[in-house]
């Protein structure tokens, strides 16, 4: 079923349940609170997966230049890539800093950090 692309050469099923899931998250969560924590929420697993992408590739370099690997044709500069693992840290590192309230004051008025605990759990 999720593979099918019949009757109309899409996968339709997915399309489907994004657009589902779409629609539940734009009408089911009241304005205010749960609202922004969900917003805050969706963005910062994705932040952590960038930051491990990041890093992943910078473990894999240095492995292969130890190793005698030659560099294959198509390489990203060390420059960007430093740049962008140290953008990703600040990108996660930042949430976990308390706003100038204190621990309630955020957007939110429950504890600031408490969509990036869901999102590590996630």
């Amino acid at each position: 079923m999720w593979a099918s692309i019949r009757p109309f050469d899409t996968p339709l099923a997915p399309y489907i349940l994004i657009w589902s899931l779409s629609i539940v998250m734009i009408l089911v969560p009241p304005a205010g609170d749960i609202f922004n924590f969900i917003d805050d929420l969706q963005s910062y697993p994705g932040n952590i997966f960038a930051f491990a992408t990041t890093f992943g590739l910078f473990l894999i370099r240095k492995r292969r230049a130890k190793n005698g690997i030659l560099p294959t044709e198509f390489r990203a500069w060390n420059a960007a890539i430093v740049f962008s693992l140290a953008s990703n840290v600040f990108i996660v590192a930042m949430p976990w800093y308390p706003a100038t309230g204190g621990d309630l004051g955020g957007d939110v008025t429950f504890w600031y950090a408490t969509y990036c605990v869901t999102g590590i759990g996630m």
